[in-house]
């Protein structure tokens, strides 16, 4: 079982991974082809029940023109993730999150729901945006 010490430690080093802000936060770039990239944050977040970590990653600024529930819909048929509304830096967008019991997490399962979470939200933002903005 990693604290999140250790396991943030181990994601430092990626040339990926970068800290971004405090050493509860790290902003993760995935390569999701066609000259694309998808941030990630991955955050710790402590819970009665313990340590998780949350993976978020924006697709499109909040604009009331953004049809919702289009990808509401979209991401219910994902095995992984939910929608949500982030203020960052003053900024609100539209991401795609999902969250890990820190205890669970083994190195080699984690990239898995973090590839995911980057080219569901990629997905979203080029049907959103047609650009490449996160």
């Amino acid at each position: 079982m990693p604290t999140w010490a250790e396991f943030s430690a181990g994601m430092r080093p990626s040339e990926m991974a970068k800290s971004f802000g405090d050493d509860n936060h790290l902003e993760v770039t995935v390569t999701v082809g066609g000259g694309r990239s998808q941030t990630v944050i991955v955050t710790r977040s402590v819970q009665a029940d313990g340590e998780w970590v949350s993976l978020d990653s924006p697709f499109a600024l909040f604009d009331p023109a953004v049809d919702v529930l289009k990808y509401l819909l979209a991401v219910a048929k994902m095995p992984c993730g939910g929608l949500e509304l982030v203020n960052v830096g003053g900024n609100e967008f539209f991401a795609v999150r999902h969250a890990i019991p820190l205890a669970t997490i083994d190195k080699e399962d984690f990239g898995k729901p973090l590839v995911k979470v980057a080219y569901v939200a990629d997905a979203m933002e080029r049907d959103a945006h047609g650009v490449d903005i996160f």
